[in-house]
């Protein structure tokens, strides 16, 4: 999901706001539409803020700190996503977040390298595999896609690889790639060493990184 995406959606959400203030002439929102839509908008409102705004943000703090009646929680909330949104517009929030996550990857992905290079190979490919998980659940988060099974338990690679494909993140050819990767990373985790090719790791390393540049979170 792209910043004109992410925007669209607060836009959405704004225009919600207007309609309940065109709907009445107090300035709390009261008065005009109905209590179970006004609770409908904020409570939009707040799963866009905690969908959208960059872990430990302001914008997430602010809005864990909203209280009061319904008027007044759409009022608020859409005071916090008007600013996101212009944050989103001037690019500042996903210049700073890419920078971090494609820093930390990229970190983990070197570590992989100089594991595989000092002939640890099942370490190497179960960091890589590692990244390469989070990598993929990081675009499904930012699909909305969800990340957990109705027990609340983290949902499977495949699982997510599947949704992403239908998502349109990428073809079904490159998801069979990643679960040939993926499955080279718990041939390592689970043990079994005499299936894990250092040829292979080393490509998989390798591919990784081209994936993660060629479809960013």
């Amino acid at each position: 999901m792209n910043s004109k995406d992410i925007v669209n959606q607060i836009d959405i959400l704004i225009a919600e706001f207007v309609r309940a203030k065109n709907a009445t002439r107090y300035d709390d929102l009261s008065g005009g539409l109905p209590d179970n839509e006004l609770i409908n908008i904020h409570t939009r409102m707040r799963a866009a803020i905690e969908r959208l705004a960059p872990r430990g943000s302001s914008y997430l703090k602010d809005s864990a700190e909203v209280k009061g009646f319904h008027g007044s929680k759409v009022i608020k909330y859409v005071g916090i996503l008007q600013a996101l949104k212009a944050d989103y517009e001037a690019g500042y929030l996903h210049r700073v977040e890419d920078l971090i996550q494609a820093d930390v990857y990229e970190n983990f992905l070197e570590m992989a390298e100089e594991l595989l290079n000092k002939k640890y190979k099942d370490p190497a490919a179960v960091v890589a595999g590692s990244t390469l998980e989070e990598h993929v659940r990081k675009l499904a988060g930012n699909a909305a896609i969800p990340l957990l099974d109705i027990k609340l338990k983290k949902r499977k690679f495949d699982e997510l690889s599947i949704e992403l494909v239908k998502s349109g993140i990428f073809p079904e050819s490159q998801r069979k790639i990643l679960v040939g990767w993926y499955s080279i990373r718990n041939e390592a985790a689970h043990g079994n060493y005499v299936n894990v090719i250092d040829t292979d790791v080393k490509y998989m390393i390798q591919g990784i990184r081209e994936f993660m540049v060629r479809v960013p979170a």
